[in-house]
């Protein structure tokens, strides 16, 4: 696994260009705008329920915002969009993003971000659902591989999870953010390899950790100092 030391808007511009992409978790579509600008989506296809949810876990997530709310995110993205939606640059699905899966056929996306219900049981439904989907040589990635002091994020214990159960590539995540993405492949990946080789040579101080997540454990830890918090990423041996 590699250490990217770059946020997710500069990760963009190593995934593969011009491909048929999914985000699945748009919200109100800011980095929607950003997948859009940066990597000239073929076709995205945009995937969210916009429904509150009264799921005592999410009662403290910023996103499970009152379903008004959620209704104008829906039209700000229609509105946004509508031009790539008429030239069919665009889909946008309003569903639950597991049954929004079954309307792609196996092996049809280049790649997905998923950045939809962060709790244990609705990652692990995502990343099986949405495997399938990815090409051969595909890549998945999602955002928020990161623990949350108010919510309870399952996101690494079911990604570290679904690669071993799957003997897949954790190819790696990018660190210049407080809630890192990560990006998963199979074994051999051209596409994982070619965006490993582009973020060497245009990055410094590029990490790779060996064997992980079988031998190494993330242990994400905070400090405080001088009345600021922060958290670091940090790696240990399992036992």
């Amino acid at each position: 696994m590699f250490l990217f030391p770059f946020d997710r808007y500069v990760l963009l511009r190593h995934l593969p260009q011009s491909a048929v992409a999914a985000e699945i978790g748009v919200a109100y579509g800011r980095f929607t705008r950003a997948i859009v600008d940066t990597t000239t989506p073929a076709k995205l296809h945009l995937i969210d329920a916009w429904r509150s949810q009264d799921k005592p876990e999410l009662q403290n997530d910023s996103n499970n915002v009152g379903q008004d709310e959620q209704d104008r995110r829906y039209e700000g993205i229609l509105e946004t969009y509508g031009a790539d939606i008429a030239t069919g640059r665009v889909a946008v699905h309003r569903a639950w993003s597991h049954e929004a899966a079954e309307q792609f056929p196996d092996g049809y996306f280049d790649w997905i971000y998923l950045d939809a219900d962060h709790t244990y049981d609705s990652v692990k439904r995502d990343l099986e659902a949405y495997w399938p989907k990815i090409k051969e040589d595909g890549l998945l990635l999602g955002h928020d591989y990161m623990w949350h002091a108010k919510v309870p994020f399952g996101v690494i214990a079911a990604v570290n999870e679904f690669v071993e159960r799957h003997g897949l590539t954790f190819v790696g995540l990018n660190t210049n953010d407080m809630f890192p993405s990560y990006i998963l492949a199979r074994p051999g990946s051209r596409a994982a390899r070619a965006l490993v080789a582009d973020a060497i040579v245009s990055t410094a101080c590029v990490i790779e950790l060996q064997d992980y997540p079988r031998r190494l454990e993330f242990e994400p830890r905070a400090l405080t100092h001088k009345g600021k918090s922060r958290v670091f990423l940090g790696f240990k041996a399992k036992t």
